[in-house]
C-alpha cells in the first residue's frame, strides 16, 4: 500500500486514470482490514490518490470521472467510511477516514456527496459528542476541520442541502467550544462562525473592487446596492428556530471574547465569530447584547495583537447588508483606524482602509449624527501619504477611501479645503506618475469625475483642467530630452475624464482650446509646443471614445496631420486619437479610415493602428456591461483592407495586422475569409502561427 500511495503521489496527471481502472476499487475494498495499522495505510493510500487527482483535477477530468462518476468506486468508499466511523473502529482510523473525506469534498462536485450528506451528519454528531481525553480531543478537531471545509465548499446544491441540518449542528459546535484543548476551542468557534453564514446567506460586497471602471461604476454601484437591499430584504424575516440560537451563540461567545489570559487562537477565533453573528444575526439581536459585543469589538482594537482580527470583524458588520446601526462605537472606532494608517505595517494599513471603505457609508445607517466633519478631514489628512506610487495598491484603496468620504464633507468650501490640505495635491501628482496603472488609474479617474460632479469651489472642473496641465508644462521645462510616454497618457486620459463630466459650454470650450495645441509647432526647438500636440491628442482620443466629436471643424484634418510630425510619440498618438474619435461617431469617422486604408499610399501603419483602437474599445467587457457597442455591423468593412494588407511587403503591417486580428478576437473570420479567396504564404503563415502556438 505504501508503494502504491508513493507511486499515486508521483504520478503524472494523464496516468491517474489507469489507477482507478486497475487499483482504486480494490484499495476501497481494503478498508475493512482488522489489523489496525494495515487499515490505516489503505485509508491513506486511498486519501493520497484522491490528493493526487484533486491536485491534476484541470490536466486529468477523466480521472475525476472515474472518481465521482457512476461506478461503483465511490459508493463503496463511502459505505466503507461511514461504516468505520459509525462503528467502534479505533480513533486513528476515524481520523484517516475524515481526512479521506476532506479531499473527496475538494474533488468532487457537491452533487457526487448529496447522497451520503444525512448520514455523515450523523456520524460527525456522533462523533461531536464523544466524551474522553487524549486522542478523543484529536478526533474532534479532525471532525470539526472536515466539517468547516463541508461548509465552505463552493458548490450550491450541498450548501442546500446542507440546510436542514444546520440548526442541529450548530448547538453540538457550541458545546465543544467549552472544551479544554485550546486548538479544539478555537477551531470550534470557526466551525460556529461557518455554521452561522451557513444559517442565512446573505450577499456581501467587497469595497475594494467597488468604481474600477470609472463611466460604470455608478451603474454598478447602484445596482450592487439595490441587490444587497432586495437580499436583505428578503432574508429580513428569519426563522424561528434560527432566533432561538441567539442566546446560546451569545452565552458561549461573550466569556471567550471577554476573556484577556487566553490562547491567541481562541482570541481570534472568538473576534471572528462576533464579526460573524452581527453581520448575519445583528438585526435579531437584542440591542444591548449588540452593543455589548460591538464595544469589546472596539476595546480589542486598542491591542496590538487583536487588533488585525478586530478590523476584520467590524469590515465585515459593517459590510452587512443588513444596515445595522453602529451606534456610539462608530466615530471612536473611526478615529483610531485613522491613526493606525500612521503604521509602518503594510498588512495593517491595507485592512484599515478595507475598514475604513465599510465604515464610513455604515454612518448613514447610525442613529448618532454623521461623523464629524474634522473626523472625515483627518481621514484624508492620514489617506494622503499613502497616495504615491510606491504602493499602487493601497493608493487604490485610498483614493477609493477619498470617493466615499468626498459626498459627506459638507457642502461649500469645505470639501476644497479638505481637499487641498490632503489627498488631492499628492493625487494630482499621482497622474502625470509613469507608473500608474489597473486598479489605482481607475480609483483616480473615478475621483477626479466626483469632484467634477460635486463642483466644489476650489476643486471644479477648470481647477483640476488647470493642475494637470502644469504637470504637463513641467514635463517640457524639465530639460529633459523627453518625457515618460505612458506619464503623458495617464495625462491624456485623467483630463479626457475631467472632459466628460464637465458641463457641456465648458468642454467645448476645452475642445477649442485643444484644437489649438493641435497646430504643428513652427520652432524646432520647442519642446514644450510638441509635448502640448502630443497630450491634446491622448485627451481628444480618450473623449470621442465617450463624446460624438464629429460635429468639430477641423478636427480630422488636425489629427491626420500628426502622422507628418517628427516625434514618433506625437504620430502614435494621433492614430490613438484617430481610432477614438470613430468609437464615438462610428458612421462618421470610420468610414474614412477604412477609405484610407485602401487607398492612401502611405501611413498604413499608422491607420491599422487607429483601426486597432476601434476594435478593442468594441472589445472590452467593461463598456459592453454599460454602454452596449454592436460591431457586427462594421465587421466586414474592416475585415476588407485587413486581408489586403496581410500581403504588404512591410513586415511591420503585416505584423500588426496579425496581432490586432487576434487580440481582438476576430481570428477564426479572418482564417475563413482567407482560406476562401486563397491568399499567398506570408499571410497563411502569419493566421496560422497562434494555432501551432497553442
Amino acid at each position: 500500500m505504501k508503494v502504491l500511495a508513493a507511486a499515486a503521489s508521483q504520478a503524472r496527471p494523464d496516468s491517474l486514470a489507469s489507477f482507478y481502472a486497475t487499483a482504486a476499487l480494490e484499495v476501497a475494498n481494503r478498508f475493512k482490514e482488522r489489523e489496525e495499522n494495515v487499515r490505516v495505510d489503505v485509508i491513506e493510500c486511498a486519501a493520497t490518490l484522491v490528493r493526487s487527482t484533486s491536485l491534476a483535477a484541470a490536466a486529468a477530468p477523466e480521472a475525476v470521472a472515474a472518481l465521482g462518476g457512476e461506478g461503483l468506486l465511490l459508493p463503496q468508499l463511502m459505505a466503507q467510511s461511514l461504516k468505520l466511523l459509525g462503528g467502534k473502529a479505533n480513533e486513528k482510523s476515524k481520523s484517516a477516514v475524515l481526512n479521506l473525506l476532506k479531499q473527496l469534498v475538494t474533488v468532487l462536485p457537491g452533487t457526487s456527496l448529496q447522497p451520503y450528506l444525512e448520514k455523515l451528519v450523523v456520524v460527525l454528531g456522533a462523533t461531536l459528542k464523544e466524551t474522553g481525553k487524549g486522542t478523543s480531543a484529536a478526533l474532534k478537531l479532525d471532525a470539526l476541520s472536515f466539517l468547516r471545509q463541508l461548509l465552505l465548499c463552493d458548490s450550491p446544491e450541498l450548501r442546500a442541502s446542507l440546510q436542514p441540518h444546520l440548526p442541529t449542528l450548530l448547538p453540538q459546535a457550541l458545546a465543544t467550544t467549552s472544551e479544554d484543548w485550546y486548538k479544539l476551542v478555537a477551531e470550534a468557534l470557526r466551525v460556529v462562525s461557518a455554521l452561522v453564514q451557513a444559517l442565512r446567506p446573505l450577499p456581501y460586497r467587497d469595497a475594494s473592487t467597488d468604481g474600477l471602471d470609472h463611466e460604470s461604476s455608478d451603474h454598478s454601484s447602484d445596482e450592487a446596492m439595490g441587490e444587497a437591499g432586495a437580499a436583505a430584504a428578503a432574508a429580513s424575516e428569519v426563522s424561528p428556530q434560527v432566533v432561538a440560537l441567539v442566546a446560546p451563540l451569545l452565552a458561549a461567545l461573550t466569556p471567550r471574547l471577554e476573556a484577556h489570559d487566553i490562547d491567541q487562537e481562541i482570541k481570534e477565533g472568538a473576534i471572528g465569530l462576533a464579526g460573524q453573528v452581527l453581520a448575519s444575526l445583528g438585526d435579531v439581536l437584542p440591542p444591548a447584547d449588540k452593543q455589548a459585543v460591538l464595544a469589546l469589538l472596539a476595546e480589542k482594537l486598542k491591542n496590538e495583537i487583536t487588533r488585525m482580527p478586530a478590523l476584520k470583524a467590524l469590515g465585515a458588520a459593517a459590510r452587512s447588508p443588513l444596515k445595522l446601526d453602529l451606534g456610539t462605537v462608530l466615530a471612536p472606532a473611526v478615529g483610531d483606524l485613522a491613526l493606525f494608517l500612521r503604521q509602518q505595517s503594510r498588512p495593517l494599513k491595507q485592512t484599515t482602509l478595507e475598514t475604513l471603505m465599510a465604515l464610513v457609508p455604515a454612518s448613514r445607517h447610525s442613529s448618532e449624527s454623521a461623523l464629524p466633519p474634522a473626523l472625515l478631514a483627518q481621514v484624508l489628512t492620514e489617506c494622503a501619504p499613502l497616495v504615491n506610487s510606491g504602493d499602487l495598491f493601497l493608493s487604490h484603496l485610498a483614493l477609493q477611501l477619498t470617493c466615499l468620504v468626498v459626498p459627506l464633507l459638507p457642502p461649500g468650501g469645505g470639501v476644497a479645503e479638505a481637499l487641498q490640505a490632503s489627498v488631492l495635491p499628492p493625487a494630482l501628482q499621482l497622474c502625470g506618475s509613469s507608473l500608474v496603472q489597473g486598479r489605482a488609474l481607475a480609483s483616480l479617474l473615478r475621483l477626479l469625475r466626483d469632484l467634477v460632479r460635486l463642483n466644489a469651489a476650489g476643486a471644479g472642473f477648470e481647477d483640476l483642467y488647470q493642475s494637470l496641465r502644469r504637470q504637463a508644462e513641467s514635463f517640457g521645462s524639465s530639460g529633459s530630452s523627453a518625457p515618460p510616454k505612458q506619464a503623458v497618457a495617464n495625462l491624456g486620459r485623467g483630463l479626457a475624464c475631467l472632459c466628460i463630466y464637465a458641463p457641456d459650454m465648458e468642454r467645448q470650450a476645452t475642445v477649442n482650446a485643444l484644437l489649438q495645441d493641435l497646430q504643428p509647432s513652427t520652432s524646432s526647438a520647442s519642446n514644450n509646443s510638441e509635448i502640448n500636440r502630443t497630450l491634446a491628442l491622448l485627451t481628444l482620443g480618450e473623449l470621442g471614445q465617450h463624446k460624438d466629436l464629429s460635429a468639430v471643424a477641423g478636427l480630422q484634418a488636425l489629427v491626420h496631420g500628426g502622422f507628418e510630425a517628427t516625434a514618433e510619440d506625437t504620430k502614435s498618438a494621433a492614430a490613438f486619437c484617430l481610432g477614438g474619435l470613430a468609437v464615438g461617431a462610428m458612421a462618421t469617422s470610420l468610414p474614412p479610415i477604412l477609405e484610407a486604408l485602401r487607398t492612401s499610399p502611405k501611413h498604413h501603419y499608422l491607420l491599422l493602428a487607429a483601426l486597432k483602437e476601434v476594435i478593442g474599445a468594441h472589445a472590452q467587457p467593461s463598456s459592453a456591461a454599460t454602454n452596449p457597442r454592436d460591431f457586427a455591423p462594421y465587421l466586414d468593412p474592416v475585415l476588407e483592407p485587413l486581408l489586403q494588407h496581410c500581403r504588404s511587403p512591410e513586415e511591420g503591417v503585416r505584423t500588426m495586422v496579425r496581432t490586432r486580428v487576434l487580440e481582438e478576437g476576430m481570428h477564426r473570420e479572418f482564417v475563413f475569409q482567407g482560406s476562401i479567396i486563397g491568399l499567398g504564404v506570408c499571410m497563411s503563415w502569419h493566421t496560422l502561427t497562434p494555432f501551432f502556438l497553442k
